[in-house]
């Protein structure tokens, strides 16, 4: 009698145990589902900031020097995943214009260049989130692509006499010098869950874009810009 009395209870704690599991699994398999992200869309503000280019040459008749300053702006990304740790998509980073001023004289009169500039930036986004990077807390991704750039400066100048320090006329009419070239980015994302579909995500972007060359003597040549852009920024990324 006790030999079945304990088989009995063998039998009803594996039911139990398998009971137990198979309601664990159950559970479980919604939540994982619910974790998988299918896509997002990021919005925020950003930090824009870069430097002049040195000059090729300190003949007084070159513009000096290279314009370079920092700006806030507007940031958007939509993407779709991929596979499992890849999603791909597009980004766009529109900050406002700096403001930076450029002279040059020696033995032509002398100017001063006022050059009101900006950099906004297309790029096709591929987002990398490997799983041994992730947490409950915090989920890191690197980010990569390719970018177009529509670089548009305007600009106006005063002039003064050969020789002088100054200039002495108004300024003269606002002239627009733009112009579309290409360039690479990478970055990171560090992303802070505040529910499942909602995030604060801390991004930090580098470029580099393809100038003109300043020997080039073009209007967007003498400006003199850095091929080098870093921007960070502060977004809201909503997972679908």
């Amino acid at each position: 009698m006790r030999e079945g009395m304990k088989k009995m209870m063998m039998h009803r704690a594996g039911v139990t145990v398998g009971v137990v599991a198979a309601a664990i699994l159950a559970g479980g398999a919604p939540a994982r589902a619910q974790n998988v992200s299918h896509g997002s869309v990021d919005a925020g503000v950003l930090y824009s900031f870069q430097g002049g280019a040195t000059p090729p040459t300190t003949d007084p008749s070159f513009p000096q020097p290279g314009i370079g300053g920092s700006a806030f702006g507007l940031t958007a990304s939509g993407t779709v995943a991929l596979a499992t740790a890849v999603d791909v998509g597009a980004e766009l980073s529109v900050p406002a214009r700096f403001d930076a001023i450029q002279t040059s004289g020696g033995t032509s009169p002398f100017a001063q260049i006022d050059n009101q500039h900006r950099d906004s930036i297309l790029s096709a986004l591929v987002r990398i989130h490997p799983r041994s990077w992730q947490s409950s807390r915090v989920r890191v991704d690197a980010v990569g692509g390719f970018s177009f750039v529509w670089e548009d400066t305007l600009q106006q100048t005063e002039y003064g006499a050969p020789g002088a320090t100054a200039p002495s006329s108004p300024h003269g009419p606002q002239v627009d010098i733009s112009r579309t070239t290409k360039g690479v980015m990478g970055g990171v994302d560090v992303e802070f869950p505040l529910s499942a579909h909602l995030s604060v995500v801390p991004e930090a972007r580098f470029y580099w874009i393809a100038r003109e060359d300043p020997s080039d003597g073009t209007p967007s040549a003498l400006l003199g810009l850095s091929p080098f852009v870093f921007r960070a920024a502060a977004t809201l990324r909503v997972s679908f």
